[in-house]
């Protein structure tokens, strides 16, 4: 693992794409919709993340899938005060680890779950979520420096979208001399977005 930056274009999704991904499945969307993103509601997380593109961002409903863990428990006969403390994708399948101790023993045991026997497991829910258009301006990879000093302008944060201010592409110019602004419209802006 290590630092990924990439300083975004955001703009508002149009009516017909907001009228087009409304109550539609997110696993749908991501594939049909190219350039659009779409963030899940689910907590106060994923409010925080959002907040710094929420004058282009859109509210919509949506479906999401996700698996009954409580269900695979009781498929499996894993006590139901046992804890989830792994989980690990694969190609088609996705493995739980659970923990729990009997009689003063730790217990383990791994529940994999695959595209065949999925569905037995799947819960789908309709959930509030942002759309916006999104399209990458610039990537970095590792570059700590310039990490520091936009953190000196802005409160950033892992996984969270900052609007950037006159004074953090400043900053970008500085570290990298070909970055340039790209053309901007009314209901568009740049945005600052780190993973690590």
């Amino acid at each position: 693992m290590g630092l990924d930056m990439w300083i975004y274009k955001v703009g508002r999704a149009s009516d017909e794409d907001v009228a087009y991904a409304e109550g539609k499945r997110v696993s749908e969307l991501r594939e049909q919709m190219p350039g659009h993103t779409v963030v899940i509601l689910d907590g106060q997380d994923a409010r925080d993340a959002t907040r710094g593109i929420l004058p282009v961002a859109r509210e919509i409903s949506v479906l999401v899938d996700y698996l009954d863990v409580p269900a695979m428990q009781r498929a499996l006969l894993i006590p139901k005060y046992a804890r989830v403390l792994s989980e690990c994708h694969g190609r088609g399948s996705v493995t739980f680890g659970f923990y729990w101790e009997c009689a003063g023993f730790p217990q383990h045991t791994d529940l994999t779950v695959t595209d065949e026997n999925v569905k037995q497991f799947l819960v789908t829910s309709e959930q509030k979520a942002y759309i916006f258009r999104q399209e990458e301006v610039a990537y970095y990879r590792k570059h700590y420096k310039l990490q520091e000093a936009l953190y000196d302008l802005a409160p950033i944060d892992n996984c969270i979208y900052v609007a950037m201010d006159e004074d953090m592409v400043e900053t970008v110019q500085e570290y990298d001399e070909k970055f340039h602004v790209p053309v901007l419209g009314p209901d568009e802006m740049l945005a600052y977005y780190e993973w690590y």
